[in-house]
């Protein structure tokens, strides 16, 4: 054997134990979590499923975190009623790209079924360098000139401007410059609320609902 031949074959067999581990580690971490999720659930008298179903991305399609991607996925599926309003929460993953490119982004959401109210479409999400190269190019967002800290810090966009003006009332947007990083979406009877890119930890879910909940009642001016 040929010196080039030990170091393909070390390279290689470096390559497998590298990938052999990554997995054990990424299946042992998305086991615990799944345990985990499942406790809370079970604690708190709502419904679990490890695995959820494309019916709830298909009813709620109209809502732009899922027309991402591709290869989507929900796990950790948990259902129920927090203060008495019905929602949805689940680890929801896509595929951007493919091949060696590919890359996977994992969140957590909260989708909410909003019953009594018809909002207007729109996305909410946390402002970042492409937003303002989209500037360059008129790709414009709903800013409020009373809240420029919102409008430096958020992008918001939907189909009617003086539709969305009246949900962000004065309360929310107060709201929204004091907690950042959020993405709120919306489309008639469904709101649906997250983090970008981040899975919330099964210990910070209670938390995670509520804020949810807060946004709901600064949406319906209670």
């Amino acid at each position: 054997m040929t010196d080039q031949q030990i170091i393909r074959y070390s390279l290689l067999a470096v390559f497998l134990i590298v990938a052999i581990a990554y997995y054990l580690i990424t299946h042992s971490t998305g086991k615990k979590r799944s345990e985990a999720m499942k406790k809370l659930a079970e604690t708190m008298s709502y419904t679990y499923e490890a695995a959820g179903h494309q019916d709830l991305i298909d009813s709620a399609y109209r809502l732009p975190l899922f027309s991402q991607g591709h290869s989507k996925k929900l796990s950790n599926l948990i259902t129920g009623n927090y203060n008495r309003l019905p929602f949805t929460l689940a680890d929801f993953q896509y595929v951007i790209n493919g091949g060696k490119n590919s890359s996977t982004r994992r969140q957590t959401i909260v989708i909410i079924d909003l019953e009594k109210l018809d909002l207007p479409y729109f996305k909410l999400q946390p402002k970042n360098i492409f937003h303002k190269i989209g500037r360059i190019f008129k790709k414009k967002d709903i800013d409020f000139e009373s809240y420029q800290q919102f409008s430096q810090r958020y992008f918001l966009t939907g189909e009617d401007e003086t539709a969305i003006r009246r949900v962000f009332n004065d309360s929310l947007l107060s709201y929204f410059e004091n907690h950042l990083g959020l993405n709120v979406e919306a489309n008639r009877h469904q709101m649906m609320f997250y983090r970008s890119a981040k899975l919330v930890q099964p210990a910070q879910m209670q938390g995670f609902l509520q804020q949810g909940y807060d946004i709901f009642n600064l949406i319906a001016g209670k």
